[in-house]
């Protein structure tokens, strides 16, 4: 059956009658003309449709009903050829959500128009200030008609994903990527301490970056997850192969063995016998708090127990600065008192970053090897003398 002209003549007059629209007449010449525009097959009541359509929703965006509003420009979609079914009522208002769309990208000048009518509607709309909450809904099809426009549909994923939840049903692949970035986010804390790792900050914006792969993350469960990504973890190995070369470099620099932490001539010999040699153990020792009477210079006397030790092995002793090691983290007011002697493991005994008194009177080790006993004896300067030592013109003792 065709469309009767005076059907058209009627909505378009209608249409143009200025103040208030009778709603229900226009609602049921729609209804009339739709029940018989597939059959018909006539362009100018395709036209006619749609204008009536966004004349409507314009009229009851005025009226303050979005949701009414809403539904005529979605059935503006279905001479698009897109499908869309409503969600159940929600506080009030129809919340409606396009589940399928048919094709993407407009097939001729029609469609084009009335998607790009129905983007410039939903934003004339949504910028509306008087009922932020009522206008929010047009805002949200604002985008999606945008998307529509372009031809992307990984852009209407991405609105129906995140801005538009609320009214909008979400794709199928959102679950999963929500479920894939829990996990790691899961598998990260098991391993990762933010408070610890060096490479989180929170910059002023309120947002995480990663130093390391200087990428922006918009929480921290996005950075959890980024730290168990191919990017960060191929940082983390390129950051640690630079950081060993540089450390055998400097070690090699000042003359220190990195293997042994020991000076490298001392390093020398125990190379040349230890390829082959078990360790057996850390040796016994005992420490004794020594002090001179006469100077008030207090010291320490530290003793250690080498049985197994071989006649010809003679211990070997070496302070270190906390910036020389490799084991802890450097600390400005302590030093490292090695000591090495095969078979047995080398130790080491943090001391006060004080200066030492290396007179011969003072500073002394023995080796006794009948009783396989090593001694050795650090004597710390004064404060008095290590201010007057410093002092510039006077030679130290």
């Amino acid at each position: 059956m065709r469309v009767r002209k005076t059907q058209l003549q009627s909505l378009q007059a209608l249409l143009n009658t200025p103040g208030p629209v009778d709603m229900d007449l226009a609602w049921e010449l729609l209804r009339q003309i739709n029940e018989t525009y597939e059959n018909s097959g006539q362009r100018e009541c395709k036209i006619t449709l749609q204008q009536g359509y966004y004349t409507l929703a314009a009229r009851l965006m005025m009226y303050f009903d979005p949701s009414e509003a809403t539904a005529m420009m979605l059935l503006v979609l279905n001479l698009g050829g897109f499908t869309w079914a409503p969600q159940p009522a929600e506080n009030g208002y129809r919340n409606l959500a396009m589940i399928e769309i048919r094709n993407w990208g407009p097939k001729n000048v029609l469609s084009l128009s009335a998607i790009q009518s129905l983007y410039s509607l939903c934003k004339n709309a949504g910028a509306e200030r008087r009922a932020p909450k009522q206008f929010a809904i047009m805002r949200a099809y604002a985008e999606i008609a945008h998307s529509l426009i372009v031809g992307e549909p990984e852009t209407f994923a991405l609105h129906t994903q995140k801005i538009f939840a609320p009214w909008i049903t979400k794709t199928a692949p959102a679950p999963s990527l929500a479920a894939r970035r829990e996990r790691l986010r899961k598998l990260a804390l098991e391993t990762i301490d933010l408070d610890k790792d060096p490479y989180f900050f929170k910059n002023h914006v309120g947002t995480f970056e990663c130093r390391l792969c200087l990428t922006v993350h918009q929480n921290d469960g996005s950075y959890l997850a980024h730290t168990q990504g191919k990017k960060h973890q191929t940082n983390l190995a390129r950051r640690a192969a630079r950081e060993q070369r540089e450390g055998k470099a400097a070690a090699a620099a000042a003359g220190i063995d990195p293997a042994t932490g020991l000076p490298t001539a001392v390093a020398a010999g125990i190379h040349s016998s230890r390829r082959n040699m078990v360790k057996i153990g850390r040796p016994g020792y005992k420490i004794t708090k020594v002090r001179d009477p006469a100077s008030r210079q207090q010291g320490l006397l530290f003793q250690l127990q080498y049985p197994e030790a071989t006649p010809e092995t003679k211990p070997k002793w070496q302070v270190m600065n906390a910036y020389t090691q490799r084991v802890e983290e450097p600390d400005r007011n302590y030093q490292y008192l090695l000591v090495a002697a095969e078979p047995y493991e080398t130790v080491g005994f943090k001391i006060p970053a004080r200066e030492l008194d290396k007179r011969e009177d003072k500073q002394f080790c023995f080796w006794d090897p009948d009783a396989k006993e090593f001694w050795v004896q650090v004597m710390f300067m004064t404060e008095r003398e290590a201010r007057f030592n410093a002092a510039p013109g006077l030679t130290s003792r």
